[in-house]
C-alpha cells in the first residue's frame, strides 16, 4: 500500500513540475510580447501624424478653391499653435517611445537568456527541490512584468492624451465660422478632412486597444504568479469576421500596407475567448509578412479556420519545425517572441496554429478553432 502511495505521489509531483515548466515558458513570452506588440500602434501613430501634419501644412498655403478644397476651417493663432504643438508632441513622444520600447525589448531578451541559463540548472535538481525552484522563478514573474508594463504604459498614455487633445482642438475649429475671430484658414479636400478625423480616432483606439492588451497580459501573469495558472480567463462569443475586419482596418492609413493586405471574406464563424487574443495573433502574422516580404498577403476564414498567406521567400522545413519555439528567430531583426506568443494564444483559445511553407513560393499560417457551442 505504501508503495502505491509513493508511486502516486511521484506521478503528481511530475505533473506539477511539467505544469510549472510550461507556465514559466509561457510567462517569459508574455512579458516579451508587452514591448513587442506595442511597436505597431506607435509606428502607425508616427505615420498618421506625419500625414496629418502634411495636410495642415499644405492647407494653410492653399488659395481658396471651392471645387478642389471645399472644407474651410477657421482658427486663431493660438489654436494653430496648439495644433502644431500637439502634432510635434505626438511625433516626438512616439519616436522616443519606440526607442525606449526597443531598448526594453532588448533588455527583456537579455533577461530571458539569463533566465534560461538559470533554468538549465533546474533539471539537475531532485523532485521537491525542482518544484521549489520553479515556484521561486514564477514568483519573480510578476515584478518583472509590472516593470516592463510601466515602461510601456506611461508613453502610451502620454501619446493617447495628445491625440485626445488634438481631437478636442479639431472639434472646436470645425464649429467655428468666418464670423468668429480667426487669423488663419485651412483649405482641405473632403478626403483630407475625413481622414484627419478618422485617423485621429483610429490611432487613439489602436493605442487604447494596446493598453487593454497589456492589462490582459498583466492580469494573466498575476494569476500565474499567485495561483500558478488555475484561474480561468473570462470568455465571450467572438465573430471571426468582425475581428479580421477590425485588424485589417488598422492598416488603412498605411497606404502601401493596406494595398498588400487582401481580406477575402469566405466564411464567418464564432469562437469562445477574449477577442483581444485573436487580434494580436493576426497583427503579429500580418506585421511579419509586411516586414519580411514584398508580396501580397491574403487573409480569409474557412470552416473553423483562419488563414494568413504571403507569397514571399518561404522557409526551409527545419525553420518551419522550430518556428513557434520561444525566442527562436531566423531574421536579424527578429526577437522570437511574436510567433511563440501566437502559439500560446491559440492554445488558450482552445485551438492551434500551424505553418506550411515552400521555399521560394509562399508561407501560410492556419489558425484552427474549436466549434463554438
Amino acid at each position: 500500500m505504501s508503495n502505491v502511495s509513493g508511486v502516486d505521489k511521484l506521478r503528481i509531483e511530475r505533473e506539477q513540475i511539467k505544469k510549472l515548466e510550461r507556465l514559466l515558458s509561457e510567462s517569459k513570452v508574455m512579458i516579451g510580447i508587452i514591448a513587442h506588440d506595442t511597436k505597431t500602434p506607435i509606428a502607425s501613430a508616427i505615420t498618421g501624424i506625419e500625414a496629418i501634419g502634411g495636410f495642415l501644412h499644405d492647407g494653410y498655403s492653399r488659395s481658396e478653391n471651392q471645387k478642389k478644397y471645399p472644407r474651410k476651417l477657421f482658427l486663431s493663432s493660438e489654436q494653430r499653435k496648439q495644433l502644431e504643438r500637439c502634432i510635434d508632441n505626438i511625433s516626438m513622444d512616439s519616436k522616443e517611445a519606440l526607442k525606449n520600447i526597443s531598448h526594453s525589448l532588448s533588455e527583456l531578451r537579455n533577461d530571458a537568456t539569463a533566465s534560461m541559463a538559470q533554468d538549465d540548472q533546474v533539471p539537475r535538481l531532485s523532485g521537491r527541490e525542482k518544484l521549489q525552484q520553479l515556484r521561486v522563478l514564477l514568483d519573480g514573474i510578476w515584478p518583472v512584468a509590472s516593470t516592463a508594463a510601466r515602461k510601456v504604459l506611461v508613453p502610451l498614455d502620454v501619446i493617447k492624451s495628445n491625440f485626445e487633445h488634438m481631437e478636442d482642438i479639431f472639434n472646436e475649429i470645425c464649429c467655428a465660422s468666418s464670423n468668429d475671430v480667426s487669423e488663419h484658414v485651412l483649405h482641405l479636400s473632403i478626403k483630407e478632412y475625413d481622414d484627419i478625423h478618422s485617423w485621429t480616432r483610429m490611432m487613439y483606439e489602436a493605442i487604447e486597444n494596446c493598453e487593454e492588451f497589456i492589462e490582459w497580459i498583466l492580469e494573466a501573469l498575476e494569476k500565474i504568479s499567485i495561483t500558478y495558472g488555475n484561474s480561468a480567463d473570462e470568455q465571450e462569443v467572438v465573430s471571426v469576421g468582425a475581428c479580421i475586419s477590425g485588424v485589417v482596418e488598422e492598416y488603412s492609413m498605411n497606404g502601401p500596407a493596406s494595398e498588400r493586405i487582401i481580406f477575402r471574406q469566405k466564411d464567418d464563424f464564432e469562437f469562445m475567448g477574449p477577442a483581444i487574443l485573436l487580434r494580436h495573433v493576426l497583427l503579429n502574422l500580418l506585421n511579419n509578412a509586411l516586414e519580411y516580404t514584398d508580396s501580397k498577403i491574403e487573409i480569409w476564414a474557412e470552416g473553423n479556420t483562419v488563414h494568413v498567406k504571403d507569397y514571399g521567400e518561404g522557409m526551409e522545413a527545419w525553420k518551419v519545425k522550430n518556428i513557434f519555439k520561444s525566442f527562436a528567430s531566423y531574421e536579424k531583426k527578429g526577437t522570437g517572441i511574436g510567433l511563440a506568443f501566437c502559439n500560446i494564444a491559440m492554445k488558450k483559445l482552445g485551438g492551434s496554429i500551424e505553418c506550411d511553407s515552400k521555399l521560394g513560393e509562399y508561407t501560410e499560417f492556419t489558425l484552427r478553432f474549436p466549434k463554438c457551442g
